[in-house]
């Protein structure tokens, strides 16, 4: 794994400084797709940025988006010649809080908007879950603690949309009532969840309540998950993505969405599709243009995602050169190295 500029936080209470690791590269050999809808990489690839962070200062919890960015520390290896803030390369790298700190913070939560409480409720249920991925047990019980997070969590999920009403039936599954998460999981659903709602009643069925994990081998309706790609809602984005990803040049139809998801205000989905793009194959004509513009992108993971993808378009990247030329002088050490790279590319060709 490569590591990239390491992007220095404002806690938006407190004003304390932490540091958010961001990674340039790594080695995926697929996904493991887990009944409460957490995904992990096989392979080695870095960990993705926490959505919701506590601060070590005041010991508030805040949505990672929220927070004001304060600049980026180089890792040697870039060789950046800019002096950052002594103070920046001291601060501590950002922690997720843990279940019983995410119970915690949901006291205050409460007045702080819908969407930390939903974040904080759903890794409550995923820490709690970590416990039991490596050895899952049948008859797992929840505590009391985590049997209220579970009950609140399922009247923030909207049944009328398909990943919630999914999410909703596992959460009525792992605190055993089998009979209302069968019902939900009866109702007409897509291609892309069809597999995973046959698994979960089959757990339902055997009186299961752990945590499982799924296999997508039925979710193969290309032209479904082209349209779940287009939802609003992000998760069902990435999972479409996803399974796009592991179909690979048969999903070939999916090239235009996915370059579309390039441009994604969600940076999680421009990488995914970025991934998907790479397994699909044949996407350099069409997303040689979108790319161009990219390189102009407010954040700076995404100009360096554009330089990247560049280097690897072949002729189809040679109007990008003077964007890229210009690209040299971006104040991203990160876009400055891609850049480069794609123009020697480019030199070649």
């Amino acid at each position: 794994m490569l590591r990239g500029p390491d992007e220095i936080m404002a806690c938006p209470y407190c004003g304390s400084l932490a540091m958010c690791r961001t990674w340039m590269s790594g080695t995926s050999f697929g996904e493991i797709a887990w009944s409460d809808g957490k995904h992990e990489h096989v392979g080695m690839m870095p960990p993705s940025p926490p959505t919701v962070v506590r601060c070590r200062q005041c010991a508030q919890c805040y949505l990672l988006a929220e927070a004001r960015k304060v600049g980026t520390v180089a890792p040697r290896w870039f060789g950046e010649d800019r002096q950052a803030d002594p103070a920046w390369a001291a601060a501590p790298v950002v922690k997720e809080p843990t279940e019983e700190e995410c119970y915690q913070a949901l006291q205050d939560s409460l007045r702080k908007g819908p969407q930390l409480e939903r974040t904080l409720r759903m890794l409550a249920w995923w820490r709690r879950n970590d416990g039991l991925r490596s050895h899952p047990a049948g008859d797992a019980t929840a505590s009391a603690a985590c049997r209220r997070n579970l009950e609140a969590l399922a009247t923030l999920l909207d049944e009328d949309d398909e990943s919630d009403r999914l999410l909703k039936a596992e959460v009525l599954r792992e605190l055993g009532e089998f009979e209302a998460a069968r019902g939900l999981l009866g109702r007409a659903g897509s291609a892309l969840y069809r597999g995973a709602a046959r698994q979960l009643r089959d757990l339902c069925d055997r009186g299961d309540r752990s945590v499982r994990q799924l296999s997508f081998e039925e979710s193969q309706d290309v032209g479904a998950l082209i349209e779940m790609a287009k939802r609003t809602c992000t998760q069902s984005r990435l999972s479409a993505i996803w399974a796009l990803s592991r179909i690979g040049p048969h999903a070939r139809e999916a090239v235009p969405v996915l370059v579309g998801l390039l441009r994604d205000s969600e940076v999680e989905v421009a990488f995914a599709a970025q991934d998907a793009l790479c397994e699909i194959g044949n996407w350099a004509d069409q997303a040689a243009p979108v790319l161009v513009k990219l390189l102009g992108d407010k954040r700076y993971m995404v100009r360096g995602m554009a330089a990247k993808l560049l280097g690897k378009s072949g002729p189809h990247a040679k109007p990008a050169i003077p964007a890229l030329q210009r690209a040299l002088e971006d104040e991203s050490c990160y876009v400055r190295m891609y850049a480069e790279r794609a123009l020697r590319s480019l030199a070649q060709l």
